[in-house]
């Protein structure tokens, strides 16, 4: 033993130097094991949860879809629609229910055609170059129809008579005394709230000032071949139902888009609140309108497109 150690020969462990070898290499195996199987419970718990906020992000966003109607045109990949409240246009956003809107789309080959929709969507707003471009998300698909149009038609175009010949004026025969006094003057068509698009003036004895923190001027819209009632509080889109009975009326059910407008909010609020009290309403002169609540007047509107 002695001589062993004097000449520098190490002493004999009690295991094989190739037994340690293989057991280290064993730890190390084992640890990369369970570092792999701990990253890949990480990787699905991490993606569950990314799945669950994508669920109430989509539920979110259909809460927060109100009803519109709109003519939609899609071409080389690029969507928009002219809103048939507004007559504005918008940036078609790919997302919601837009896969099934494309595929009827194209299922229809209206290459790049104006087409009719009605949807549940809701307003989404983006920033390029410094400037905010107002666009639309679609929810949910309603209906889709291209034999529709909801926009203006242009007013037609007047003759230029400025060479044309007149045409004679035929006499206007003169009716007897008594039978001049049995015509009638013709009956004055009643006034109605439907299919018009009614701007707020007046809320509560003060007039409204609509200025440029607004994105639209306050109104709503009664659809005539629905009980829907849509509009803007000057901010946000805003849609409910409506029940009229006689001089009644009254709006619930609401949901409107939630976007921030700091100014036009101060008129915004307020008008959504008195919209779900009112309980009827009276006209005034030719184009103006009042709800009221209890018969009390409460908000003024003038019909902007008075049909």
């Amino acid at each position: 033993m002695l001589k062993m150690r004097a000449a520098g020969i190490p002493e004999a462990s009690g295991e094989p130097q190739h037994q340690n070898t293989a057991r280290a290499e064993g730890l190390s195996l084992h640890t990369m094991k369970t570092i792999l199987i701990f990253l890949s419970l990480a990787v699905l718990f991490f993606g569950c949860q990314k799945a669950r906020e994508a669920r109430e992000l989509k539920k979110q966003h259909q809460a927060e879809a109100v009803p519109m109607s709109g003519m939609l045109r899609y071409m080389a990949d690029a969507a928009s629609l002219v809103d048939c409240a507004t007559n504005e246009q918008y940036v078609v956003k790919f997302k919601g229910d837009w896969l099934e809107v494309e595929r009827a789309y194209v299922s229809m080959r209206l290459n790049g055609a104006p087409t009719y929709v009605e949807f549940r969507g809701r307003m989404e707003n983006d920033t390029t170059d410094g400037r905010v471009h107002a666009g639309v998300v679609i929810e949910e698909i309603l209906n889709m129809r291209p034999d529709t149009s909801c926009l203006k038609k242009p007013e037609e175009a007047v003759p230029d008579t400025t060479t044309a010949v007149p045409a004679p004026v035929a006499e206007r025969p003169t009716l007897p005394t008594d039978t001049a006094a049995q015509v009638k003057p013709q009956k004055r068509a009643e006034p109605t709230l439907i299919n018009k698009r009614w701007k707020l003036v007046q809320m509560n004895g003060e007039s409204i000032t609509v200025t440029d923190e607004f994105r639209t001027e306050p109104y709503i819209t009664l659809a005539a071949r629905s009980d829907k009632m849509t509009g803007s509080g000057g901010c946000n889109r805003f849609g409910c139902k409506y029940t009229i009975e006689g001089e009644k009326v009254s709006f619930s059910g609401f949901a409107s888009t939630k976007m921030m407008c700091p100014e036009a909010m101060k008129i915004e609020e307020p008008f959504l609140r008195e919209l779900a009290v009112v309980n009827g309403y009276k006209f005034e002169g030719d184009n103006g309108m009042w709800l009221t609540r209890d018969g009390k007047r409460v908000m003024k509107f003038e019909a902007v497109n008075p049909k």
